[in-house]
């Protein structure tokens, strides 16, 4: 592989000249020859960000949405009117009606909105060369997981959200492993466990993305980092709701 980039286009903080902010998380990766849009922060900034960095969306082959959340799918009706080939990759169960402990924060457009551009995978996939979706996570560790005051609808019921929904992205570059989530509610150490257990023998080389720690205790912020040190992971680059982390 001769590119393999990755450019943020929308985050909780944001740097650079004539860029903004929201909550929320959007992503180019740009790796063969093809691009994709992973997660498309909570409304439509981050096509300001993407005009502003040169970006030019109509080009996109994939948007690939990593969960159910507001906070990475609210721009993707500005984008499919900007975009007119790209393919939406999704799991089972990204429309469900979702819930912290006082409001509503599912997806917020019409399931009918990408009806003919959907693309729905419930395994593992090479969605490009290189490029993988990982849809089922093993959970290693339960210390890692987030779902506290997170709920979804199954079958009628208000229930405690396990995230079934969750997917991340794999890219192999130099026969290692590059890691991108949207925001590991099912826990950072236990996707790149996961990602280690589907590509044996291989290094971790980056994890980035979302790691969903910032609400969390010290307690559980250190024992991540050194699981994620135990993994051999090389390079961090927390994104969205990862909080403060001090990797040394």
């Amino acid at each position: 592989m001769e590119l393999f980039k990755i450019t943020t286009l929308m985050d909780n903080q944001i740097t650079g000249e004539g860029l903004v902010a929201e909550h929320g998380l959007s992503l180019l990766i740009e790796a063969n020859n093809y691009k994709i849009l992973f997660d498309a922060g909570q409304s439509d900034l981050f096509v300001k960000n993407a005009e502003t960095l040169n970006v030019k969306l109509d080009d996109v082959d994939f948007a690939i949405l990593s969960h159910g959340h507001y906070d990475h799918t609210g721009g993707i009706p500005r984008f499919l009117e900007i975009n007119k080939k790209a393919k939406v990759v999704y799991k089972d169960g990204l429309f469900s009606k979702r819930w912290n402990a006082t409001n509503e924060i599912g997806v917020r457009w019409d399931k009918l909105l990408v009806d003919n551009r959907s693309m729905v995978i419930n395994k593992l996939t090479e969605i490009v060369p290189d490029v993988f979706v990982v849809t089922d996570i093993n959970i290693h560790n339960e210390k890692d997981t987030h779902f506290k005051n997170l709920f979804v609808e199954k079958n009628g019921v208000k229930e405690m959200d396990t995230f079934s929904d969750e997917l991340f992205i794999v890219v192999i570059k130099d026969k290692m492993i590059n890691i991108i989530t949207g925001c590991a509610h099912n826990g950072i150490s236990n996707i790149v466990s996961t990602a280690k257990d589907l590509f044996p023998g291989m290094k971790i080389n980056l994890v980035t993305g979302g790691f969903h720690l910032s609400k969390e205790i010290d307690e559980v912020k250190s024992f991540v980092l050194n699981e994620l040190k135990e993994l051999g992971v090389t390079k961090i680059k927390p994104l969205h709701c990862s909080g403060e982390l001090h990797w040394c």
